[in-house]
């Protein structure tokens, strides 16, 4: 048997046994919690699917220069599917509630996208992007959006580590989101998300993770 899949099993047998009964958030008490209120060793129900809280973070906005910090902030929990094993990201934004959520719950390569032409594209061709430059995936057009500049800060850690991101959305609400690392020197400093909004109040907390 595969020595990946074995690892993944034992992974998400030992975080469901983290799953005490007095780590159970009580029915009663359930709508007092939100996605916000999660840690890393919490569960929470997303789309039908038990899900355990691997690792939890933030992405603050810097400048271009990485000078100055500015007032936006993503939050983001990577997420371990005790159902099926595979791996996603529930991002939100948050001002003083919870104004929308996605979750990203497939990674793609380069060699899936192209530009409106259906030419191949990398890299090397997303500074040259603008409002009026669109990348399809699967026959859907994401058009560009926005990009920034980022530090990523894990939980639980006070240094980040800066990053660029790059956001490109469908008529339909779903979205690309290309994240560059390292400076970007290499095609797999890229990661490329496949992005779907959901509602943050469908999200139930199971465990915060903390005494709940």
């Amino acid at each position: 048997m595969d020595f990946a899949y074995l690892k993944n099993v034992q992974e998400r047998l030992d975080a469901i046994r983290a799953l005490t009964r007095d780590a159970r958030i009580p029915p009663a008490d359930k709508f007092r919690y939100q996605i916000k209120d999660i840690q890393p060793g919490g569960f929470l129900r997303l789309t039908g699917d038990v899900c355990f809280v691997m690792q939890g973070g933030r992405y603050d906005e810097w400048n271009e220069a990485y000078t100055k910090k500015r007032d936006y902030a993503a939050h983001e929990v990577r997420l371990l599917n005790m159902r099926t094993g595979r791996i996603a990201l529930l991002e939100w934004d948050e001002e003083d509630r919870i104004v929308s959520a996605c979750v990203s719950e497939k990674k793609l390569k380069w060699s899936e996208l192209a530009d409106e032409a259906g030419e191949a594209i990398d890299e090397d061709d997303l500074e040259e992007m603008d409002s009026q430059d669109g990348i399809k995936y699967q026959g859907k057009t994401f058009w560009y959006d926005d990009d920034w500049a980022a530090k990523y800060i894990q939980a639980g850690k006070r240094k980040g580590e800066k990053a660029w991101i790059y956001e490109f959305e469908a008529d339909d609400g779903e979205m690309l989101t290309i994240e560059e690392w390292s400076g970007g020197e290499r095609a797999d400093d890229y990661e490329i998300w496949y992005c779907k909004p959901i509602d943050p109040d469908s999200i139930e907390i199971i465990s915060t993770g903390t005494a709940a």
